[in-house]
């Protein structure tokens, strides 16, 4: 249940607090007052978008606050993270002038889709947007679906795997159609391929060996001193260092700690002659062989040019190599490889008929109860005779399906239509051509009514559902608000006195003028008070002597009931 509001600075909405309690709340005021906007804050807590106008002009942020007090296991019954503290749920929206909001749940950060996923279990909002979202056929197979808790999930994956299947059937098949000319194209490139015997590594490898062998004199020239300087007989460091090493073995014999200095000077004699054998092995390999050179830029010019051929480095072309490979191995047994694509075809085939069929039988027992069910509750809003009927019909575009006469869609093998025959004797028809205004916002009060009975959230908000209604129809639908609010928190904008009567608590939306600036205030109405807002609605204005009566006699009427 929705306990407490804060609102700061949302549009003319600078500083609001409004408490809720339990049973029926009617928000009433002035038209333009911004019953409307109290409601959109709610919005807002629980996950709606957001944008940079809602913020007060001149403020740097607007935030709205909600606290709920739910039962402890409300969260997880829905499979969801229990963010409860001691059954408080406290959800917070600030909303920066540069249009970027942040969302808290128990002052704890959270994103706005956690926010819209806990929200969707904390309210449904029914207002004038939704309600033209009813006269749209496209969405009449949600509403279905949601009050047989029903997935399409699975059906519209194996619609995927079957359009997969048989796009691959085709390409196949179009690539088969191209003949003995494609394959000969393939079958060239996979040969000049092959014969070039690439490998990774291999370019940079010739490009390495080519710098070498373009300085090899220069690089001869410096290997050879450097091994003259090693190994030359007089004053070559080997023999320097074996001078000294000889010098300190007799130093060793006198004072022990000279020999790990005499150890290092063994080990650079070794290190000095593995170094001149090094040399000359280098030496030996810089022998300029122009033949040699010769092949290296043959093999490098080889490799650019295919480079340049199939816009592809070597990676590239071993991956082009091999899938040529693969290609032509599958042409080359093409009826085998075509069976297959055929068994995979046929075996999505079987799977969106298995997952359709579940569809189209939950929904045709389905969609008789729920247009019995929401007929009854026409009855029960002054619309007695009408008859609400949910008519299945082939969806307008889907895929074929062995054995079936029509298409299969994303959504199963059915759409689904609203259609209503409003009075006694009269023939059904689509809701958008038959309903009036007020019709349309009946049939959604039962509509809504019916889908909360499948997971009933704590919280029904009505924003403007009694448009276009008045005299028995408005009581009708006060008396079906009430006794919704006696399984769950209702909260109604209404400007119709009847259902502002039948409340448990009041509360108006009143516009002042503070500083020449606009703003809002939320009042509680109790006693007096309420019956002169309950006989302004009545009369239009100023509430008049026999409007006051009409108010008096309504609230009498609540307390009896």
């Amino acid at each position: 249940m929705l306990t407490e509001l804060w609102v700061s600075n949302l549009a003319v909405l600078e500083d609001v607090r409004a408490e809720f309690g339990s049973g029926l709340t009617a928000i009433t005021g002035e038209t333009g007052a911004g019953k409307s906007l109290l409601v959109g804050a709610v919005d807002l807590a629980l996950g709606a978008r957001a944008s940079a106008d809602m913020v007060r002009q001149g403020a740097s942020s607007a935030e709205v606050v909600a606290r709920f007090d739910l039962p402890a296991d409300h969260f997880t019954a829905r499979g969801l993270e229990q963010p409860l503290d001691e059954g408080a749920l406290l959800v917070r929206r600030v909303i920066g002038s540069d249009g970027r909001s942040r969302a808290y749940v128990n002052d704890r950060p959270a994103t706005v889709g956690r926010l819209r996923e806990l929200g969707a279990t904390l309210a449904d909002l029914h207002g004038q947007h939704e309600q033209q979202n009813l006269l749209r056929e496209e969405t009449h197979l949600q509403y279905l679906d949601a009050f047989l808790d029903l997935d399409a999930a699975g059906t519209a994956a194996a619609y995927g795997a079957l359009t997969g299947a048989r796009d691959a059937r085709e390409v196949f098949l179009a690539r088969a159609r191209q003949g003995a000319e494609e394959r000969e194209r393939l079958r060239f490139q996979l040969e000049e391929l092959e014969a070039a015997e690439l490998r990774d590594g291999e370019l940079e490898e010739l490009e390495a060996e080519r710098h070498r062998a373009a300085h090899a004199g220069r690089l001869a020239e410096t290997a050879g001193e450097s091994l003259r300087l090693l190994s030359e007989e007089d004053g070559n460091v080997a023999a320097v260092l074996a001078r000294v090493s000889r010098l300190l073995d007799q130093g060793v014999g006198l004072d022990p700690s000279l020999e790990p200095l005499r150890h290092m000077l063994d080990e650079s004699m070794v290190a000095a002659e593995e170094a001149a054998r090094g040399l000359a092995a280098y030496l030996e390999s810089l022998d300029a062989d122009p033949e040699r050179l010769e092949a290296i830029e043959a093999r490098l010019d080889r490799i650019h040019r295919l480079r340049r051929k199939y816009h592809e480095d070597v990676s590239g072309l071993l991956a082009r190599q091999e899938s040529l490979r693969r290609e032509l191995e599958a042409q080359e047994d093409a009826p085998r490889v075509l069976q297959d694509l055929e068994a995979a075809v046929a075996a999505a085939e079987a799977r969106l008929e298995r997952e359709a069929a579940a569809l189209s039988a939950a929904r045709s027992r389905g969609a008789a109860t729920l247009g019995r069910q929401v007929t009854r509750e026409l009855g029960g809003l002054g619309m007695d005779g009408a008859r609400f009927l949910v008519e299945l019909a082939p969806p307008r575009q889907g895929l074929p399906l062995p054995g079936r006469k029509t298409p299969v869609g994303p959504r199963g093998a059915e759409d689904a239509g609203f259609t209503l025959a409003a009075n006694p004797g009269e023939g059904y028809g689509p809701l958008s051509r038959i309903a009036s205004g007020g019709e349309v916002s009946r049939v959604m009060l039962a509509l809504k009514n019916v889908l909360r009975r499948t997971d009933p959230v704590p919280l029904a908000i009505f924003d403007e559902v009694d448009a276009g209604i008045g005299g028995l129809v408005a009581e009708a639908v006060a008396v079906r608000l009430t006794s919704i609010s006696r399984t769950r928190q209702v909260l109604v904008v209404t400007h119709l006195g009847v259902i502002a009567g039948r409340a448990d608590r009041h509360l108006r939306v009143v516009k002042q003028l503070v500083g020449g600036r606009t703003r809002i205030a939320v009042e509680a109405l109790d006693g007096k008070a309420r019956e002169e807002e309950i006989a302004r609605m009545m009369a239009g204005s100023v509430g008049g002597d026999s409007a006051r009566r009409t108010a008096r006699s309504i609230l009498a009427e609540r307390k009896r009931s």
